[in-house]
């Protein structure tokens, strides 16, 4: 091979690479979109946070559920006993609550 071909392979490779380079980082580009994207954690509050947070007795809590005025709590995966709310549920209740209050 002469020295002429094996410069022209070597900027060939070269080019190959730029172009898988360009591919990476735009396929790299996307992934973190896509995990900024994505919706945060939201952490399960049990019934005594909830207690606390609203100012309601677990008794009210069962009777808003019911009566559909409050978030339905669910039981978390694994769980035998214990029920939960989902943070941003609550946070929007209460929310709601004190848009209400200040009209």
């Amino acid at each position: 091979m002469s020295l002429a071909h094996a410069i022209a392979d070597l900027e060939s490779e070269r080019d190959s690479l730029k172009e898988e380079r360009d591919r990476l980082a735009t396929e790299n580009e996307e992934l973190r979109r896509q995990i900024s994207d994505r919706p945060s954690y939201d952490p399960i509050l049990p019934t005594a946070e909830v207690v606390k947070m609203t100012g309601r007795s677990p008794s009210s809590l069962r009777m808003m559920v019911k009566r559909q005025t409050f978030p339905a709590a669910f039981k978390p995966p694994g769980a035998d006993r214990c029920i939960g709310w989902r943070k941003s549920d609550v946070e929007n209740w209460l929310d709601g609550r004190i848009a209400i209050a200040s009209e």
